[in-house]
């Protein structure tokens, strides 16, 4: 029976590692500003684990270094999906997704995402920010404006 059980944590470890390397590769290429090397590497990660919150959001940042925003936007979308909105990589998905919407002009739906990530974690100044932003290149200034002035609970 132990011996089983040792079997198959190593069977789950021999999976799971292909998929860690490719997401440290990925990171340090990222990190070196390479999204060529980081997609492959991604790409390596993802066929080991298809649902892998991280990779599909590391996937999200490397496109949309690239100005591929639909690409960035799809893979931002389903991390979010996969983590939950409310979790720290759900919110962290949601704001890419956004950054992909408003980079791509798509200005409301970025706010409807900011909207979102603010509903489930009220108090982030960076995204007040970059909601501020989108609402001044949408011409509402006196929301941009709003969106400037410290919020209920940040100092």
């Amino acid at each position: 029976m132990l011996a089983a059980m040792v079997g198959i944590c190593l069977l789950v470890a021999m999976i799971a590692l292909p998929a860690g390397g490719a997401l440290s590769r990925a990171r340090a290429a990222l990190g070196a500003g390479d999204a060529g090397e980081a997609l492959a590497a991604l790409d390596e990660a993802l066929r080991a684990d298809p649902e892998g919150v991280e990779a599909l959001r590391l996937l999200g940042q490397a496109t949309l270094s690239l100005g591929r925003y639909d690409d960035a936007a799809t893979a931002f979308r389903r991390a979010a999906e996969l983590a939950g909105p409310s979790s720290p990589d759900g919110l962290a998905a949601l704001c890419g997704l956004a950054d992909a919407q408003a980079r791509s002009e798509q200005n409301v739906e970025a706010l409807a995402t900011l909207d979102r990530v603010l509903a489930a974690a009220p108090s982030r100044p960076a995204v007040h920010h970059d909601m501020g932003k989108i609402h001044f290149a949408l011409g509402r200034l006196e929301a941009a404006a709003g969106q400037a002035l410290p919020q209920p609970g940040e100092e």
